[in-house]
């Protein structure tokens, strides 16, 4: 495979942790400040529709970049580059997030600030699932190569239709509640139990096989109309449904089709027609740069995010549809900054962020 960097994907990674942070610029509270039928309150909902696709393509960019070779990496290599190091950073910043809350914010529900300090080292942020996730595939990844690169694109398709089907279309069927029909799917897959075909492994191959496919023009443009006929589905169902009914139908779980079509029209778009844009070699190194900070931002950002709100830079400072890009522009660049000065740290800064 050629030895270049794929500046395309860079700029995507960038655009993913941004999109991260302005999910969870509503986490705590915040839309709690207006009536549910107020375009000021969905007005931050739509920011989170429009920013769904990001983790999943979080993992895609792993898959892209660890299956090519991940079945000719040692076991030792693997587990301490990537596995042990996912879960000391797991640890140390949970211990950080733990601390704020204990001893900073208050927040005890032991017997004792310590337990409770110690019971949140390893519980983690609302964030830090990913951690232990991304960890999990990681172990998988050998396994994974050895399939990618043994099967031809038909078996491979075949292996993508069939953990579709079950991890994300047999849910969503469930989850419209179509009378008699989603009481059957659900009973008759309950027994068939086959959760290797599931979970974010499918995203995972899905960027390596994106990747690796060469996209007609007829295909980027049935891709690109699926991903927009799921965005606005998701909108409907999210924004339009809630202002009818007071509550959001629920089609944003990352295993549901729409955020699957979402998430692979934004690979394909930025493997296909951002990576066609001429940029000077100074924009390569920045966007390089800026790439390889956004580990550390992702792990800071809820943080900043309390920290900011509770000083008054939130979402009060201007209407939602404009204050949620604004504090997570602010909370990206700070984010940035302070993980940049971390990697300045001798021996542990670049491997805790």
């Amino acid at each position: 495979m050629e030895k270049r960097r794929y500046f395309e994907y860079d700029i995507m990674r960038i655009f993913a942790c941004f999109g991260v942070i302005m999910i969870h610029a509503a986490v705590f509270g915040q839309d709690s400040l207006y009536a549910y039928n107020t375009w000021e309150h969905q007005s931050i909902k739509v920011w989170g529709v429009l920013s769904r696709w990001a983790v999943p393509a979080f993992v895609m960019l792993s898959g892209m970049m660890i299956l090519p070779k991940a079945a000719d990496t040692s076991i030792p290599k693997l587990l301490w580059h990537r596995v042990i190091r996912m879960m000391v950073v797991y640890v140390v910043w949970s211990a950080v997030y733990s601390a704020h809350n204990v001893f900073v914010l208050g927040n005890v529900y032991a017997t004792t600030k310590l337990k409770t300090f110690i019971d949140g080292c390893f519980s983690g942020e609302l964030h830090m699932w990913y951690i232990p996730m991304i960890a999990g595939l990681y172990i998988a990844s050998p396994i994974l190569g050895v399939l990618v690169k043994k099967l031809d694109q038909k078996w491979t398709v075949y292996w993508l239709l069939g953990m579709f089907f079950f991890s994300s279309l047999i849910p969503f069927l469930v989850k419209l509640d179509i009378k008699f029909i989603s009481t059957v799917i659900h009973s008759v897959t309950g027994y068939m139990d086959l959760q290797f075909l599931g979970g974010w492994t499918l995203y995972f191959v899905l960027g390596y096989y994106i990747r690796q496919h060469s996209f007609t023009k007829k295909e980027r443009i049935a891709v690109y109309a699926a991903a927009l006929c799921a965005l606005a589905f998701t909108l409907e169902r999210t924004i339009l449904y809630g202002m009818r009914t007071g509550a959001a139908y629920g089609v944003q779980n990352y295993e549901y089709p729409n955020i699957y079509l979402m998430g692979i029209g934004i690979m394909v778009f930025f493997k296909e027609e951002v990576s066609r844009l001429q940029l000077a070699p100074a924009w390569h190194k920045r966007m390089e740069g800026l790439s390889g900070l956004t580990f550390g931002i992702y792990l800071i950002h809820v943080l900043l995010l309390r920290i900011l709100y509770a000083a008054g830079l939130n979402l009060q400072i201007a209407h939602p549809a404009i204050a949620v890009p604004v504090v997570s522009a602010v909370v990206f660049a700070v984010g940035a900054i302070l993980t940049w000065l971390i990697h300045k740290v001798p021996l542990i800064g670049k491997y805790i962020a």
